[in-house]
């Protein structure tokens, strides 16, 4: 049994290495594809590469997986270590040791944080001694003789002695959740929000504090943390009928009639007990033909054919529309199913001419690489479709050039130096071989569009052209053989949301990012800021074979194309 066990912690080990290290596809360790190891493991390169809050959130989501697994915890303590938040790391350590008192270097931190705080002349808990120098058995005692006065509605009096206990007990989370039992009775719903926001960073990954603190934030108005902190309850504990509720009653108050509808249906489907989910859920439900024949009525107005289609079809199910609005939306849906079949038909011939230009003049499709070792191989006409990032941009009189390596480790670059506050072309300046790099010629000139700029991902289609050489516009150095070229018939460009971190900032590139916000622990992250201005979010589609620019607005608008 021991050889097993053994055999499986080096296979989970293997496994989140070859996931973390190597970019292996979690399919490979089905597993442990999202498990407690993994989510430790990656917060550990966070934590070596000095991303602080991609640490912490992998250490929380460790948490979330097994709260009982004592090497997030101590982990935790190592990163408040760093940042010289001391009596979090203490208590990191400590509950680290509780859960593995074999772990030595909680031991040595937990040391190291009681001379710091000794020097601060700040107080520090024995980790012998959790309870204040109470057994567990007294302090249960003493909480439940509490809460039975609570129940009893003598608060003056379960509150002195609430208070007497939390002196010697500031970090004992059951005594900080009777204290937001008391504040909740009381109606301190502010003072509740305090207390179970501090009991969160003793629990992370509780769902019941979440929902709690989700409740209370919903109670003085302030919606959308509300909205969060339930939806991170729901994340963890998925099957429980009063979350869903809870998100209801916020989607309902914040004006999304149909989102709260959903959740209040599932809360009904959850617990058949609750009748106010139910009746709720079915006013809303007669509600929605109207709110469905609106949306319908400005869809249609905007020429989204299929989006009016559904909404007005929808709306026609409800059947709780007046006479005349039901004669307006029959009417709208006929036009809408012939106009977003005549879209369907314009959309296929796209398709059919892309299909001939792909494969018309080819056997196959090739990859770049492939035209990198062998370009005598494959001649100028035949077809490539790759993604890369933009390095530069160069506009002629009838149409532009651009720039675009494959190697992501150069745009990497470019964003540690602008994160450092260094110039922010040193990923591209360095570069003297230009190996991955390929001139995409347009047949017109590129909108002026914020999109197009060096970072941002980019997907080309079009036809292989003859070999250049290139010349580094940031060090004027030319590639050391020539490198293809793409006359490109269609572009695909991202520009990714820019993450703030002090005063620098860098661009994500292709990778993902953690949600920045308030964490459970308590520290504000940065925030991030979208620089691609309103309107323009999403990706810019350019395709030269079919649509100028405008047309193609129009068909993305229409939710076509």
């Amino acid at each position: 049994m021991k050889t097993k066990q053994r055999l499986d912690q080096l296979a989970r080990r293997a496994c989140t290495v070859a996931i973390v290290v190597f970019g292996l596809s979690t399919t490979v360790c089905p597993a442990f594809a999202d498990s407690a190891e993994l989510h430790n493991t990656t917060g550990l390169a966070f934590y070596y590469q000095g991303k602080d809050a991609e640490a912490f959130a992998e250490f929380v989501k460790a948490l979330e997986k097994d709260p009982s697994f004592a090497q997030p915890r101590f982990n935790l303590g190592r990163l408040f270590e760093r940042q010289k938040r001391n009596e979090e790391a203490f208590r990191q350590y400590r509950d680290a040791l509780q859960l593995d008192p074999s772990l030595v270097g909680a031991k040595e931190g937990l040391e190291r944080m009681k001379s710091a705080l000794a020097v601060q002349g700040r107080p520090t808990e024995a980790p012998s001694l959790p309870t204040g120098g109470l057994s567990p058995e007294a302090l249960q005692a003493q909480l439940a003789s509490i809460r039975a006065l609570v129940d009893k509605n003598e608060l003056t009096t379960a509150r002195e002695r609430l208070d007497v206990l939390s002196k010697s007990n500031p970090s004992e989370a059951e005594v900080l959740l009777l204290q937001a039992d008391l504040a909740e009775k009381s109606m301190d719903y502010p003072g509740a929000i305090d207390i179970l926001n501090r009991a969160l960073v003793l629990l992370p990954g509780t769902a019941q504090i979440s929902y709690r603190l989700a409740l209370n934030l919903y109670r003085i108005g302030h919606f959308d943390k509300a909205e969060a902190q339930v939806e991170r309850a729901m994340q963890i504990n998925p099957n429980k009928a009063e979350y869903y509720h809870l998100l209801g009653r916020i989607q309902g108050d914040r004006g999304k009639p149909a989102e709260a509808y959903n959740a209040l249906n599932e809360a009904a489907r959850l617990n058949p007990d609750d009748k106010v989910a139910k009746d709720e859920a079915d006013r809303l439900a007669n509600k929605l033909g109207l709110y469905y024949y609106n949306a319908g009525l400005y869809y249609f107005q905007q020429q989204s054919w299929t989006k009016a289609k559904d909404l007005l079809k929808r709306a026609i199910e409800k059947g709780n529309l007046n006479p005349e609005q039901m004669a307006v939306a029959q009417q709208y849906l006929v036009i809408s199913e012939f106009s977003s079949a005549k879209v369907a038909e314009q959309i296929k011939a796209i398709q059919s001419e892309r299909e001939f230009v792909e494969n018309g003049s080819t056997a196959r499709k090739i990859q770049v690489q492939d035209a990198e070792g062998r370009p005598a191989s494959y001649p100028a006409g035949s077809y490539v479709d790759f993604l890369g990032w933009i390095v530069a941009r160069k506009d002629g009189a009838d149409s532009s050039d651009l720039i675009v390596t494959k190697n992501y480790r150069e745009v990497e670059v470019r964003e540690q130096r602008i994160r450092n506050g260094e110039e922010g072309d040193g990923g591209f300046r360095s570069n003297s071989r230009m190996a991955e790099w390929y001139t995409i010629r347009t047949p017109r000139v590129l909108p002026s569009d914020p999109r197009i700029a060096p970072s941002s991902r980019v997907r080309v289609k079009g036809k292989l052209g003859s070999s250049q050489y290139i010349r580094n516009p940031y060090n004027f150095l030319y590639s050391q053989i020539a490198q293809p070229t793409v006359d490109a018939d269609y572009l695909e460009i991202y520009r990714e949301p820019r993450r703030s971190y002090g005063r620098s900032e860098y661009d994500s590139g292709g990778r993902q990012r953690t949600p920045q916000g308030e964490s459970a622990f308590g520290s504000t992250e940065p925030r991030p800021v979208v620089n691609t201005p309103p309107g323009l979010a999403g990706p810019l589609k350019i395709d030269f074979l079919r649509y100028n620019e405008e047309q193609l607005k129009n068909l993305e608008r229409a939710g076509e194309f």
